[in-house]
């Protein structure tokens, strides 16, 4: 079978986060235990990934358009008859006149679920394309039960046609190679000792993350615990939601004690998360979330919003508070930085966690999602 893989988030110039480590692991597991099948995967630009994979003679690498139109009107059709592909496999959309069988990958709904956080005409066009490539593709996959039942609801696809593969963790440490830059992460992001104790987010800042309800839980809490302790905003800021979020820090007087550290290099990712007190992941919506994950991984308690699928994921290895009650999130935090026996009971209970998903697993799954279709 000759299978075309759109992995645009690989080689982006901007960093992709769940999507770009989505393709990433599955294809280098895929790499790993599938010779049969030949892969063409059509990525940004040039990325380690393909160093990695270059010792398997049946994967094969295409630059395609960071552009959605052009990558949905011409090039996946011009570059499936090109390769002669017996099937398509792309992430959210795809072609609307498909050439060849198509399936999709949608993490989630929050397009549909969450359409005041996308009020552009961008956007508009965006779940319209994407509601006619599920109509198009012979099967869906997804990364939760959560994510496949609003999948189901919010588009009118019928159960059958949605499978879910949960996604992988990986199991993080802190590598020598993270701590060797010449410009250390204290330097990046201007990180020093000075600023420990500090309780952290990282991900992408944008609204779904509901990090206003997090500032103003941090805020509550400075006045029930140590102040000394500091707070940690890590990740690639939304455009118009960082202004937001620095006016409320103002307002709250919170200037000396919140830090926005702009993107975090993947290298670097594990020394802000291992140097926490705590990790909060507040987010409203998430078809996984893979940074609670690392924080498990370096023995670091999490606190989140019960939303999304966090509970389906995470289980009882994290704390959770009600999604926008930031008396709640205040009082869970309070609870766990005070709390040494709790502390030690969520750090074992998240390296069992994470033990529960695999990125081989997730590999042979769709590869019997493949070999259905076709």
């Amino acid at each position: 079978m000759r299978i075309g893989i759109d992995a645009h988030a690989i080689g982006a110039k901007s960093p992709q986060g769940g999507n770009e480590t989505f393709w990433r692991n599955l294809l280098l597991k895929l790499g790993e235990i599938d010779g049969k099948n030949e892969y063409f995967i059509f990525t940004s630009g040039q990325s380690w990934l393909e160093t990695q994979l270059c010792g398997c003679s049946n994967f094969h690498f295409q630059t395609i358009s960071e552009s959605a139109s052009k990558r949905v009107f011409y090039e996946i059709n011009y570059f499936s008859k090109h390769f002669r592909l017996d099937l398509f496999h792309g992430t959210y959309y795809g072609p609307l006149v498909n050439i060849i069988p198509m399936i999709l990958t949608v993490h989630d709904a929050s397009y549909f679920r969450m359409k005041e956080l996308y009020p552009s005409l961008r956007y508009t066009l965006l779940r319209t394309l994407i509601k006619k490539s599920l109509r198009a593709a012979r099967a869906i996959v997804t990364i939760s039960n959560f994510s496949k039942e609003e999948i189901i609801q919010l588009t009118g696809i019928t159960e059958e046609k949605v499978k879910v593969i949960h996604c992988g963790v990986d199991n993080f440490s802190i590598s020598d190679e993270s701590t060797s830059s010449n410009h250390p992460v204290t330097d990046e992001f201007s990180i020093d000792q000075n600023w420990k104790p500090y309780i952290l987010f990282l991900g992408n800042i944008e609204p779904r993350k509901n990090l206003s309800t997090f500032i103003k839980a941090f805020s509550i809490l400075q006045h029930r615990c140590d102040s000394r302790y500091k707070l940690i905003i890590a990740g690639m800021p939304h455009e118009g939601y960082i202004g937001y979020l620095v006016e409320l820090v103002s307002q709250l007087k919170l200037n000396n004690k919140v830090i926005f550290t702009g993107y975090v290099p993947e290298l670097k990712r594990q020394l802000i998360i291992s140097g926490a007190s705590l990790f909060v992941y507040p987010s409203l919506y998430e078809g996984f979330g893979f940074p609670p994950f690392e924080a498990f991984s370096l023995g670091v308690p999490v606190v989140v919003a019960q939303a999304g699928a966090m509970p389906e994921v995470l289980g009882d290895a994290a704390i959770f508070f009600h999604p926008l009650d930031y008396d709640d999130l205040a009082d869970k935090m309070f609870e766990l930085l005070t709390n040494q026996a709790l502390r030690s009971d969520l750090v074992i209970k998240g390296y069992s966690q994470i033990s529960k998903f695999s990125w081989l697993e997730a590999a042979k799954k769709l590869i019997r999602v493949y070999e259905e279709i076709i």
